[in-house]
């Protein structure tokens, strides 16, 4: 039986993860002995991360990533932190553990930034069409190239891998028909959603295509990057950026004047507020496909 159909049996999917290790250290002396041979290698892996999962979940992470996709460009995006001095050291460390691996490149900053501005960074500094972008605190299967390769995600233009944007593939050409991810979301949350919405107004597909070789941790953290108390903040949305969707957006359950048909949670009507347009951050006329 093909083992990417195994992939999709739970139990079978537990065991894998269980015994990820042992898999990884089967791949890794695979690949001293055969060189594989990828069929598409146009496309760009991003990660977006930060100091608090340096050494719990992104080392680890990176590592099996360049194993895995040593021909493709790796960009990671490094957000900063409110511990400035912590940070700083936090940069060189993490900027010299990138620096050993050929095909890795960073993008990294000082004082936190939204989860947005990580993303359009991605895109920005991509040298390939599309980006499949990942979260930081996720499990890999060895599988997971060969998942890819053979999921039919490679030729979607937009397409989320677990139904979130927690692992997504975008290209270059939804951006310039969509717009940028808004920056305007200073932090964490709300910035999905409101793409998602752009998008459906525009005509564009959103697909989703289950990926099984990846597992989130979902690290929980007491205090964000940000400086707030998780528990503080709306589930998956800070504050800040919770507040800033529905200033961007009128959001009801029932249809309204000229609203759009969103299947949303936090509403089914959409309409952007008057003058709250998504700025062209990077001139888009410039972003080459």
């Amino acid at each position: 039986m093909n083992v990417l159909l195994l992939l999709k049996i739970p139990g079978i999917r537990r065991m894998l993860f269980i015994f990820d290790s042992v898999l990884w250290f089967g791949y890794k002396i695979k690949i001293k002995f055969r060189k594989f041979k990828w069929e598409n290698k146009r496309y760009t892996i991003g990660v977006t991360t930060f100091l608090d999962r340096y050494d719990l979940y992104f080392k680890k992470l990176l590592k099996k990533l360049v194993w895995l996709f040593p021909d493709n460009e790796i960009i990671v995006a490094i957000n900063g932190h409110y511990k400035t001095a912590e940070q700083q050291i936090y940069l060189r460390e993490i900027s010299r553990y990138c620096a050993q691996f050929n095909n890795v490149k960073t993008v990294s900053f000082l004082q936190p930034q939204g989860l947005s501005k990580l993303w359009n960074q991605i895109i920005l500094n991509s040298s390939n069409t599309s980006s499949i972008i990942i979260n930081d605190d996720i499990r890999v299967l060895p599988l997971f190239r060969k998942e890819i390769q053979h999921s039919g995600i490679l030729s979607k233009k937009f397409c989320l891998m677990k139904g979130s944007f927690s692992h997504f593939l975008i290209s270059k050409e939804v951006i310039k028909k969509v717009g940028w991810f808004d920056e305007r979301f200073l932090e964490i949350g709300g910035e999905d959603d409101d793409f998602h919405v752009r998008a459906e107004m525009t005509g564009v597909r959103q697909d989703r295509i289950p990926i099984y070789s990846i597992k989130n941790y979902g690290h929980k953290l007491k205090i964000n990057s940000y400086g707030k108390r998780v528990d503080d903040q709306q589930k998956f949305y800070s504050n800040y950026n919770s507040e800033f969707l529905y200033k961007k957006w009128r959001i009801e359950n029932a249809a309204f004047k000229n609203s759009f048909y969103i299947i949303k949670s936090q509403g089914n009507y959409w309409k952007l507020r008057e003058g709250m347009e998504t700025p062209d951050f990077y001139n888009l006329k410039s972003l080459k496909l």
